[in-house]
């Protein structure tokens, strides 16, 4: 009865004034819906079991920790100005080899460049 007595006491004020009536119960339906969803997803949050990583697609050695040291201390050992030297060497070995093999495959002291022909 009270609630009828004040919309009746709305219906002859000015349009503002209802805007204003309207706008703060649409704010209080607002605020109760947000409250009951949120109290409602927490608790079903709360009753989730989270799943366990048994029987997964998970890689084995991912979290193998010895696997993890044994890296890390090769990579410790690894001496990258070793890999240039040997990586130089091994280029200069096989400049040496194909030198000696190339000198002896020209016939004559001539090779194909020589004779292409009157450029």
């Amino acid at each position: 009865m009270v609630v009828q007595q004040k919309l009746n006491d709305l219906k002859g004020r000015p349009h503002e004034d209802k805007k204003a009536v309207a706008s703060g119960i649409a704010i209080v339906v607002v605020i109760v819906l947000i409250i009951g969803w949120g109290f409602l997803f927490l608790r079903n949050l709360r009753n989730t079991e989270l799943p366990s990583l048994e029987n997964t697609a998970i890689p084995t050695d991912q979290f193998n920790m010895n696997l993890i040291r044994n890296n890390e201390r090769d990579q410790a050992i690894y001496d990258p100005e070793q890999d240039i030297r040997n990586l130089r060497d091994a280029a200069a070995e096989s400049d040496a080899s194909y030198g000696a093999t190339g000198a002896s495959s020209v016939q004559g002291g001539e090779d194909d460049f020589t004779n292409s022909g009157g450029f």
